[in-house]
This record gives C-alpha cells, sequence and structure tokens, in this order.
C-alpha cells in the first residue's frame, strides 16, 4: 500500500522547476530551448517576446500557474541572472528547483551559426551580429551557485545526455 513513486522524483527530490539558459548568440540556447518547450516546459525566450520586462511577466505567470520554464535569454552576468532567481524565489521555487545551464561553445562555432541563420528575429547575419557575439564573450561573467542557483550544468552542446536528463527525456 505505498503511494506510487512520481515519475523521475527518485528519493523525494525536488523537481527542477526553473532553468536558467546561459551563453553567447549561436551557443545553442534556443535549440535547446525548444526541447525543453516540446517535453512541456513553459518557454520564455527574449526573441519572441520583445524585451525583459515581458519576460519576467511571463516566467512569473508560468511559475505561479505551477510549470516548468526555461528561460532563453543570454543572461550574460549576475545582475541579469538575478531577476530570474528572484521571480523563481517570490514564486516559493526552492533554491534546488532553479538549475542554470551555461553553454560554453567555442566563439567561432558560434559566429558560424549566428552567419548560417535564417530569419531570424533579432539577429541576422551580419557582421554587427559578429559584434555582438564578441562583446558577449568579453563581458561574460560565469555563473556560481552563490546566485541562487541550486546546481549548474556546463555544456559544449544542447545534446549533452545531461541537458536531455534536466528537461526529463531519455536520450
Amino acid at each position: 500500500g505505498r503511494p506510487p513513486h512520481p515519475r523521475g522524483g527518485g528519493g523525494g527530490a525536488q523537481p527542477v522547476r526553473l532553468v536558467v539558459l546561459v551563453g553567447p548568440p549561436g551557443s545553442g540556447k534556443s535549440t535547446a530551448a525548444e526541447m525543453f518547450g516540446g517535453a512541456g516546459w513553459y518557454v520564455v525566450s527574449q526573441d519572441a517576446l520583445g524585451n525583459r520586462q515581458e519576460c519576467e511577466h511571463a516566467c512569473w505567470a508560468a511559475l505561479e500557474a505551477n510549470q516548468r520554464v526555461v528561460v532563453d535569454r543570454t543572461n550574460i552576468d549576475e545582475f541579469q541572472r538575478s531577476h530570474w532567481v528572484g521571480i523563481a524565489r517570490k514564486a516559493r521555487v526552492p533554491e534546488n528547483g532553479i538549475v542554470c545551464l551555461s553553454f560554453n561553445v567555442p566563439v567561432e562555432t558560434c559566429k558560424q551559426r549566428v552567419m548560417s541563420r535564417r530569419g531570424h528575429r533579432t539577429l541576422p547575419p551580419t557582421r554587427g551580429s559578429m559584434q555582438v557575439v564578441d562583446r558577449f564573450v568579453s563581458s561574460f561573467v560565469p555563473p556560481k551557485t552563490s546566485e541562487g542557483f541550486g546546481r549548474i550544468l556546463t555544456v559544449a552542446e544542447y545534446h549533452d545526455p545531461r541537458v536531455f536528463d534536466l528537461i526529463g527525456l531519455a536520450p
């Protein structure tokens, strides 16, 4: 007569409720976010929503509605990431339910991807977009758990098995 174990909830571990993506343009964040979205996560994308305020509102509403949320933004430094951690705390998400997924991808790879994109809303394949990638790399501050993350996963590719694990999908 024990109640059935929730799927994937081994040993009463807190489910992940918020994943904050970090990485330069072209690092694979949006591709990963689409995979989260396909598995039922609510995707907060600045490319789609337009500005940070809209993203914050969407993130708060989704967490309040008990959805799992992934934030698709560059989130270059502690200040930018702090907005999402703060919203999660306000929505009573425990710290171990907040994960940072950081993409560590060679800058040349990011630039090649940006230059081969077609129809991207905010970064067309131009020299200006390449400079955006360079600016990210020069101002990037790596995430730390002391920012309020239960853990930080650093991956080189969106199809890293740990990403599938985080999403709740078997690769």
